[in-house]
């Protein structure tokens, strides 16, 4: 959820921790387990203002574990595929068996 003021949002938390992101964004984690983004705009190379994020706790739980199915998703896509090289080979194998036996019926 986009906010425009942040202070409404943290004077009702404590500030737990703060993390610069790729990009200059500023990440902060309250002890209400919230998360504030800032996301710096800039123009002509001067910053004019920064686009604020604010995810609750249960969202950002929610994005971890979504974050952690992709990652083993990506793992077992590349299993996949380093599997089936060695799988086209043994089919490559078998496609010769076929024809010859195809030779043999005729």
């Amino acid at each position: 959820m986009l906010v425009n003021d942040p202070n409404i949002i943290v004077q009702s938390s404590g500030l737990k921790e703060v993390k610069i992101l790729e990009g200059g964004q500023i990440q902060l984690e309250l002890k209400n387990k919230a998360t504030l983004i800032f996301t710096p705009k800039v123009l002509e190379n001067d910053l004019v203002e920064y686009d604020i994020e604010y995810l609750k706790g249960k969202d950002v739980k929610k994005i971890e574990r979504l974050q952690d199915k992709i990652a083993k998703l990506k793992e077992e896509i590349t299993e996949i595929k380093l599997s089936d090289d060695s799988d086209s080979e043994e089919d490559d194998e078998d496609e010769e068996n076929d024809e010859d036996l195809d030779e043999d019926e005729e």
